[in-house]
């Protein structure tokens, strides 16, 4: 247990620390005004990331665990299957939404209707974000931490 704590530890101070290093990369190269833009713009795809998921990686997880501890696979299966699909449905609305309201989120929060292209493409990672949320669900309720690390790697480079 004291391994597998550490080793996520390990991996989100080392994502969060690649993060960091991002940011001041492109400060540096952008100029300060750029990065608050990115900012506020990655704030809103955080907003829709939210909406999206719905909760789906508490509810793999919560529904795995439960499946495991009684030793049915099959039941597992089920809740994974489940969990994908409401989480594929959730995001796409989400996503939907998120499209359909960029130029109006583009102009009157973000300011710059220059904005709205990387709005856009958040609106299209919706459902990718949201799978990994439920392979993370997964991942963390049967214990195979290796993974679930790998599977936040995918997610957090765009895989």
């Amino acid at each position: 247990m004291v391994r597998d704590a550490l080793l996520l530890t390990a991996a989100n101070l080392a994502l969060r620390a690649m993060s960091t290093v991002f940011q001041v990369f492109l400060s540096n190269r952008m100029g300060a005004g750029t990065v608050g833009l990115l900012q506020l713009i990655t704030s809103l795809g955080a907003l829709a990331g939210t909406l999206a998921s719905s909760g789906v990686r508490v509810a793999a997880m919560v529904l795995c665990a439960a499946e495991f501890g009684r030793d049915r696979l099959h039941g597992v299966t089920r809740a994974v299957t489940c969990c994908l699909w409401y989480g594929l449905g959730a995001s796409v609305l989400a996503g939907l939404l998120l499209w359909l309201l960029t130029p109006w989120l583009a102009v009157h929060w973000v300011k710059d209707p220059a904005g709205a292209l990387s709005l856009r493409a958040f609106a299209l990672t919706l459902p990718g974000m949201t799978l990994c949320g439920v392979m993370s669900g997964y991942f963390t309720a049967c214990g195979r931490l290796r993974q679930l690390v790998r599977v936040e790697l995918l997610e957090r480079f765009g895989f």
